[in-house]
């Protein structure tokens, strides 16, 4: 059960809070930020009439807000602002109050924020940035980072064989008298190709007879269906250039250079020139960063975020984005790389590779070379071919 916000009780204690000194940086992020929005933004996820009485969402966002600004665990920050009077003064509690259990905060951030709501929570702050004219500039920054996904590579076998056991567990810990009526779990014999395609007619099999006994499923046991069905319809898994985990199917292998590589995903930040982020978008490992432009460009404007000139490397030099932004009047501030801007886009499947300063293949292969194309006084920009190996 959710209760409107509530003002904090008069206190004794309270007048120690005015030790904090004025110029604290929670201070003056408290005068900046309005945080008060984060109750409209999760109030659809608790229940009006029942339940027992939860804790403010703002102070717990609050909470999440110093765990991330001083980089503590859920355990730590509670600790901290329980002693700490610029915190509790923060969080909005009296000196003598109790804070929630550490477990309030992981529950709070999976389950009422989750992902879905993040981009939400950053168009509303950046959203107050604009209002209180806090972006002078009107410069957009592109880049992008990676992060490593939190499980480690599978074989394909093992892929197929984890999506089908985490399927059949959550089907008949839920619904036990359907096991007798779901495929077995298959012999493996032979070479590991064989076993790979025995094990992925399982998966298939498997898939549609939950669909058949189960047409209402949700929950785990709708999310394992969609993982299973994922991976079988991936063309890639069996030539390992595909999905390589089962507990995260998205997770992808980019590349950091030439010759070092990663599992998981790629963040394409927009950023101001005071170092105030107005887009993110997530995507597995192998994506483009240059095809990332229209969306970050887009998102920022549509909260308010003026833009006259976009800075980014060379990634970002396709034709296609110059164009946008020479159509919306927007300087591009791109240095130009001879193998992204070229007059015809590349082959659907590849794609380039900016920390490797190559082109990759659909199957996954990065080019092992670059030729010259064009000729010098003919008013046509010289381009790169990239030339890939045959085995």
């Amino acid at each position: 059960m959710l209760y409107t916000s509530k003002q904090t009780k008069a206190s004794f204690h309270a007048e120690l809070y005015e030790l904090i000194p004025e110029d604290h940086v929670l201070r003056k992020i408290n005068e900046i930020v309005e945080f008060s929005f984060i109750h409209e933004l999760v109030q659809d996820s608790y229940c009006v009439f029942y339940g027992r009485p939860a804790n403010e969402p703002e102070l717990l966002f609050r909470l999440l807000f110093l765990q991330f600004l001083y980089k503590l665990s859920d355990e730590r920050v509670i600790q901290d602002a329980q002693v700490n009077l610029a915190y509790k003064w923060f969080v909005g509690l009296n000196p003598e109050d109790s804070l929630p259990d550490p477990t309030q905060l992981s529950r709070f951030r999976n389950h009422r924020l989750g992902a879905s709501r993040v981009e939400m929570v950053l168009e509303a702050l950046v959203r107050q940035c604009v209002d209180k004219k806090l972006l002078k500039s009107k410069v957009l920054i592109l880049d992008s980072t990676h992060t490593h996904a939190n499980t480690k590579t599978q074989s394909a076998l093992d892929v197929l064989k984890d999506a089908a056991k985490r399927l059949l567990r959550s089907v008949t810990k839920k619904h036990p008298k359907l096991q007798k009526k779901l495929p077995s779990f298959p012999k493996l014999m032979g070479a590991i190709e064989e076993q790979e395609k025995t094990m992925l007619h399982f998966l298939a099999d498997l898939g549609e007879q939950v669909e058949f006994h189960l047409p209402d499923a949700e929950g785990a046991i709708l999310e394992k269906l969609r993982f299973a069905k994922q991976i079988v319809e991936d063309e890639r898994l069996l030539a390992r250039k595909g999905i390589r985990s089962a507990i995260d199917p998205d997770a992808r292998f980019g590349w950091k250079s030439k010759t070092v590589s990663f599992f998981g995903y790629k963040e394409h930040l927009a950023m101001t020139e005071e170092e105030i982020i107005t887009a993110v978008e997530v995507t597995p490992g192998t994506f483009d960063d240059g095809k990332q432009l229209p969306t970050l460009l887009h998102a920022s404007q549509a909260v308010g975020v003026q833009v006259e000139e976009v800075l980014a490397d060379t990634a970002y030099s396709g034709s296609n984005n110059l164009k946008l932004l020479h159509e919306l009047d927007i300087t591009a501030t791109i240095p130009l790389n001879p193998t992204v801007h070229t007059s015809q886009d590349l082959e659907d499947g590849f794609r380039y590779v900016k920390d490797a300063d190559a082109v990759q293949c659909p199957a996954g292969h990065l080019s092992t070379r670059k030729a010259r194309q064009g000729k010098k006084g003919t008013g046509t920009n010289c381009y790169y071919c990239p030339i890939m190996s045959v085995n």
